[in-house]
């Protein structure tokens, strides 16, 4: 059990410094929003992290994160959200 959440220590501190580089957590162009939003969806389901932790881990309120998880089950329906992200 150690070694499994050691390893996913790992790959969250990898993940944060690619988001740090790569997504521009403050910018409203909707591509950079859907692509926020699918990485809310994708901690809260892979990690099983809590809208606060993930709200922490992007420097971000909970409520935003909650607001972020919603938008992306609507908007998962759109090809061009699933284009966008898939990038």
């Amino acid at each position: 059990m150690i070694i499994k959440e050691t390893g996913q220590t790992e790959e969250l501190q990898r993940l944060k410094l690619w988001i740090d580089s790569n997504l521009e957590l403050n910018n409203r162009a909707d591509f950079q929003k859907w692509r926020r939003y699918y990485l809310m969806k994708y901690l809260k389901v892979k990690y099983k992290m809590s809208f606060a932790r993930i709200g922490g881990f992007l420097n971000k309120d909970h409520s935003t994160i909650m607001w972020g998880v919603k938008k992306y089950d609507l908007l998962n329906e759109f090809e061009d959200f699933n284009e966008v992200v898939d990038d």
